[in-house]
C-alpha cells in the first residue's frame, strides 16, 4: 500500500504542489481504486518555500505536526486536515498554512509510533510527554540534535524495551 502511495504521490505532487487539496484527491481516488476500501492509510505532506521559510500542509487522518513556537515558548498542534485516505471516494482534504518557521521555531511531524510507545506497565508516551520532549529538545542547535534528544527522551521513558511500532521523526529547525 506504501508503496502505491509514494508512486501516486511522486507522479503527482509536482503538479499539484501548489494546490495540496487537488493532490490529496488524486491520491485518495487511485488508492480507492487501485485497494477497494478495504485498506487505508494515513499521510502528511508539507511543502516548504525555502526562501521565505513557508510551510504548507495537508494531511489526511495523520497525527498532529507539532510546532515549537520560540517567541512563545510554546507548543502548537496542527491537526490533520482530513479523514485517512483510501476509504471513501470524493472527501476533501484542506491544506493548512502556510506557516512561518521563524529563527528557534521547531516543527516536528513523526509517526504514531513515538506517541503510542509505551513503558513496560503498558502506559503510553502520548501527547502530554510529546509535547514536554519537544520543548526540552528546542534548546538543542540542530535539527538532528533535538532529533536525537526525543528519542533519548523516549527510550528512557520506555526503559530500553523495544518499541511496538515504528518511530519515525521529522524535524525542521528555523535558522
Amino acid at each position: 500500500l506504501m508503496a502505491s502511495a509514494r508512486a501516486i504521490l511522486r507522479s503527482h505532487a509536482r503538479q499539484y504542489c501548489s494546490d495540496l487539496p487537488a493532490l490529496f484527491a488524486e491520491i485518495n481516488r487511485h488508492l480507492i481504486r487501485d485497494t477497494g476500501d478495504e485498506r487505508f492509510l494515513t499521510l502528511l505532506y508539507a511543502v516548504l518555500q525555502p526562501a521565505t521559510r513557508e510551510i504548507t500542509v495537508a494531511s489526511g487522518g495523520h497525527e498532529s505536526l507539532m510546532w515549537y513556537r520560540a517567541s512563545r515558548h510554546e507548543v502548537e498542534e496542527i491537526e490533520s486536515t482530513g479523514p485517512l485516505l483510501g476509504v471513501i471516494d470524493g472527501i476533501r482534504h484542506e491544506a493548512a498554512g502556510p506557516f512561518v518557521l521563524a529563527p528557534g521555531d521547531v516543527m516536528l511531524i513523526s509517526s504514531d509510533g513515538l506517541r503510542e510507545a509505551a513503558c513496560p506497565d503498558g502506559e503510553q508516551f502520548g501527547v502530554e510527554r510529546t509535547i514536554d520532549a519537544l520543548q526540552a529538545a528546542a534548546k538543542q542547535p540542530t535539527a538532528e540534535a533535538i532529533h536525537d534528544h526525543i528519542l533519548e527522551t523516549l527510550r528512557a521513558f520506555c526503559h530500553e524495551a523495544p518499541f511496538i511500532d515504528d518511530v519515525a521523526l521529522i524535524v525542521l529547525r528555523g535558522k
